[in-house]
């Protein structure tokens, strides 16, 4: 007997072999390209930022917010220069930054950090800034601040609650007032005849009226401490 395969039987291993190649083929293509487009897709969602110093992080996150202040005001007139530095309108989200006590930049939203993670990433260009969640916008500290400015006028109130100055605490994300002394009983007389807000916090420190009179300052009243830049 003939133990040799006749030729259709070789032709039909060959159409077996050359349709299993095929499939192998097609199946590491599909592979390949599946593996890409995961690639591409992580590589799209992040950005490779370095690691920087706590100044470089809010030196670039205030150049990003004056880059969004417009030169001129809808009239045409000039609302500031380049590079003159004044302070810019915020986010609304944003509430403020810090050093902490390791010398590191804290970010302050108002919301979900991990919403804002990677916005504060762009605008910092720094892949080390630490954002945390707050109460307050800073656009809000602000707003609130500069309202304490007309009743801390009346020097007459000022000493009568011990009121001696207001600023903004971007740690605690409070506006600050200060008391001489400081008791409960200054703190209820301060909100039934100033602010109540939420937002404020006491502290007792500052120059009574008073004492900066005795002392011969060119005010008799306190300073109102504007907010710093952060």
């Amino acid at each position: 007997m003939d133990i040799w395969p006749d030729s259709y039987t070789i032709k039909m291993i060959d159409m077996k072999t050359y349709l299993l190649n095929g499939l192998f083929l097609l199946a590491v293509c599909l592979s390949s390209a599946c593996t890409e487009k995961t690639l591409n897709k992580k590589n799209d969602g992040q950005k490779d930022f370095p690691t920087l110093s706590a100044m470089e992080i809010f030196d670039n996150l205030d150049a990003s917010f004056e880059a969004e202040m417009p030169l001129v005001d809808s009239g045409g007139t000039p609302i500031r220069s380049a590079g003159m530095g004044i302070h810019p309108s915020l986010p609304d989200f944003y509430g403020g930054g810090y050093y902490d006590v390791e010398g590191h930049a804290v970010v302050l939203v108002k919301g979900d950090p991990d919403a804002y993670l990677d916005e504060i990433r762009v605008r910092t260009k720094s892949n080390n800034v630490i954002v945390q969640r707050c109460d307050y916008a800073y656009n809000e500290l602000v707003a609130l601040n500069d309202s304490l400015g007309i009743p801390f006028e009346d020097e007459a109130l000022c000493r009568e609650l011990g009121w001696t100055g207001s600023g903004i605490d971007s740690e605690k994300n409070r506006v600050m007032v200060g008391l001489l002394p400081l008791t409960e009983k200054a703190k209820r007389r301060f909100k039934e005849r100033v602010c109540s807000s939420g937002a404020i916090e006491f502290e007792e420190r500052g120059v009574s009226v008073l004492d900066a009179a005795r002392l011969k300052q060119p005010q008799a009243s306190p300073l109102h401490l504007r907010p710093s830049n952060r």
